[in-house]
C-alpha cells in the first residue's frame, strides 16, 4: 500500500480520535474513509490475481 495513503490513515484516525465529537461531519468521514481503503485493496487484489493468471497462460503457452 502506497506510504501517503498508510500516513493520510493515521492522521485521519488520529483527527478522530481528539476531534470526533466536535466534528459534525466524523459520523460521515470515518465510514466514507473506511470504504475508499476498502475498494482499494480489493482493486489491488483483483489486478495482481489478473497478473497472476495471465503469467500462468503466458508461461503455458512457451
Amino acid at each position: 500500500m502506497p506510504r501517503w495513503i498508510i500516513l493520510s490513515n493515521y492522521l485521519l484516525a488520529t483527527l478522530f480520535l481528539f476531534f470526533a465529537g466536535q466534528l459534525f461531519l466524523a459520523r460521515y468521514l470515518f465510514p466514507a474513509c473506511v470504504f475508499l481503503m476498502s475498494v482499494y485493496i480489493l482493486i489491488l487484489t483483483y489486478r495482481r490475481k489478473q497478473d497472476q493468471e495471465n503469467e500462468e497462460v503466458f508461461a503455458l503457452n512457451e
